[in-house]
């Protein structure tokens, strides 16, 4: 009886662990949404996805292309200057500086308090994950 009992436990056990060899890991959507919505330079959103995530109109839309397309250099030699910088810090500093005056140009393209809310939660900065 112990032999046909083990048996049968170890069969379940068996079918337990393919069960769970067989379902798609739950972290992978939530990497690739993020990486949707930071498709921008200095992880800023697209303005297809402030469109999307804010409900911009088509004027709203080319507003925020002329105001990303103005920072393109200044964002280019603000990464270049990261990458090349012994202070790696204080070069990361100061690009996190454009980038907070890109992102209140960005908001004050927001009709409303709604939309303008919107469009802060949308252009804050990623959450980095905290070392345990």
């Amino acid at each position: 009886m112990k032999t046909w009992l083990s048996g049968a436990l170890a069969a379940l056990v068996c079918a337990s662990g393919i069960g769970f060899a067989q379902e798609p890991p739950k972290e992978e959507p939530k990497k690739q949404e993020e990486g949707k919505k930071r498709g921008g330079p200095m992880a800023l959103p697209t303005s297809a996805d402030l469109k999307e995530k804010c409900g911009l109109d088509e004027e709203q839309v080319k507003k925020v292309d002329e105001i990303l397309a103005s920072y393109k250099d200044k964002v280019a030699e603000a990464q270049k200057k990261i990458k090349d910088a012994e202070d790696k810090k204080a070069a990361a500093k100061e690009a996190m500086t454009l980038r907070g005056e890109i992102t209140g140009k960005l908001v004050e393209v927001g009709k409303d308090d709604e939309q303008k809310k919107k469009l802060t939660e949308a252009t804050a900065p990623p959450q980095r994950k905290k070392k345990e």
